[in-house]
């Protein structure tokens, strides 16, 4: 069978005088980094509401719009793309079907925040951001390969900030002090035994956010020629130090991936060398944690010995025993088709932190149907020929959806629409076909053309 590897655009690229035109380096960059590391990880820097991620992100898109507008620039065209403007409509749209069901069942309300609305549409907000981001990589020269590797050094940073928190202690201090600003005192023992990094979300979405990006790397270190997985073993380090969930979430998208190699005739020698690489640098990862931390792995290995006994003999022990009996629970009667309106993960009576119990008392089955249908959509429509990493992003969500409310997580929101675009930019204008006899669309693709020539 015919070699199925492709390669990514080069990280360079040659300008008409013959010299390098991309402009992807870090020194030229400091502004575009330190903007996508906002972002991505959006810190709390200040109880403030000036201060929030949800002020800032929308005073920034406000800006970006306006300036765009201003300056007819083609950033539009990449939100006009029809999957995520649907996406974006629906999501909206189902927003307003939250806040009406909430004042039709709570005529008195006493927080605007429990309408639901800001919460519900930080969806949009990402999607200018990450169209903006591509757009900016685009104008600069970036090639899809250097644009990709920027959010997987941001990424690694988190675990290096983790490793470097053991020795200079005020660095640990300062994510306490971020955690506790985003999400208040929650007890010495989490902070003890967690809490590493330069984020705002340290123990739920951005461990599930590195755990995808560590699980999309390996997709493009299997079907191309792509440089960055040299950052998986920092990103893994820095999921080990703040959740568990993202191990998880890694290990079942790599799997998937692998599934989709063997299923589609694929040479599995490299994957599988691949794999026990990862899990050899998992393995080392594990060791350094324990001996640095080993509050941090007698968490982590709680978390293992609950798993295999799920697995091994059906026994429901520690967290999971919590999860399936006391917080899974469902709205009844005509509830559970369109909600009652109610956020439980802050309610003062019944509790949960499980997103699809969220979403269903939020808005029922409505919500849950047409809203993660349509995620699945967006990511789904013009997916080949990677649609195997597509179908990996949304099993990730469903995974993200047991645990907690990944519809208002940023860093997930942010990747998803990010790669899709992406997707679309490379897809459709650098990279060569899967097949050297059959091109996509009939025609052959040109490899290795600069972002700058792409149409936005």
């Amino acid at each position: 069978m015919e070699d199925m590897t492709t390669v990514l655009p080069s990280a360079r690229v040659v300008a008409s005088d013959g010299r390098p035109a991309e402009r992807s380096g870090f020194l030229r960059n400091i502004g575009l980094y330190v903007y996508v590391f906002y972002v991505i990880y959006t810190p709390t820097f200040s109880a403030s509401f000036f201060a929030s991620k949800f002020f800032i992100l929308t005073a920034l898109a406000a800006v970006l719009m306006l300036h765009s507008a201003l300056s007819r620039q083609r950033m539009f065209r990449l939100l006009g793309y029809p999957p995520l403007k649907r996406f974006l409509v629906v999501m909206f749209g189902l927003s307003l079907f939250v806040a009406i069901v909430h004042l039709a069942t709570h005529p008195e309300v006493e927080d605007f925040v429990d309408l639901r609305i800001v919460q519900n549409n930080v969806l949009l907000l990402m999607a200018i951001h990450a169209a903006f981001i591509v757009h900016i990589c685009k104008s600069r020269g970036f090639s899809g390969e250097s644009t990709l590797r920027m959010i997987y050094k941001l990424a690694a940073f988190q675990g290096v900030w983790g490793l470097l928190s053991f020795v200079f202690i005020p660095l640990k201090d300062l994510s306490n002090w971020l955690y506790q600003l985003a999400a208040g005192d929650r007890g010495e023992y989490l902070m003890s035994s967690r809490i590493y990094g330069l984020m705002g979300e340290f123990t739920f979405v951005t461990p599930i956010y590195h755990g995808m990006l560590a699980a999309v790397a390996v997709y493009f270190a299997l079907n191309y020629r792509f440089r960055g997985l040299r950052y998986v073993p920092l990103i893994l380090v820095a999921i080990l130090l703040n959740g568990r969930t993202g191990i998880a979430v890694f290990a079942a998208l790599t799997a998937l991936m692998m599934l989709g190699q063997v299923l589609r005739g694929r040479k599995v020698g490299s994957a599988l060398a691949i794999v026990a690489v990862l899990g050899s640098l998992l393995a080392i990862a594990w060791t350094v944690v324990s001996q640095l931390s080993p509050i941090t792995a007698r968490f982590l290995q709680g978390f293992v010995d609950e798993t295999t006994a799920l697995v091994a003999d059906g026994s429901v022990e520690g967290t999971y025993s919590v999860l399936f009996q006391d917080i899974v629970v469902f709205p009844e009667d005509l509830g559970l088709i369109w909600g009652t309106g109610d956020d439980v993960f802050q309610s003062q009576g019944f509790r949960s932190d499980v997103g699809l119990t969220n979403d269903l008392f939020m808005g029922g089955l409505i919500f849950v149907v047409i809203g993660y249908g349509t995620l699945a959509y967006f990511l789904l429509k013009n997916s080949r020929p990677d649609t195997v990493l597509f179908l990996a992003l949304f099993a990730g969500f469903a995974i993200g959806i047991i645990k907690g409310q990944i519809f208002i997580g940023t860093p997930v929101l942010f990747l998803f629409v990010f790669v899709v675009l992406l997707h679309k930019q490379i897809i459709d204008n650098e990279m060569p076909a899967k097949s050297p006899r059959k091109a996509r669309r009939g025609r052959s693709l040109p490899v290795g053309r600069d972002l700058t020539t792409l149409r936005a």
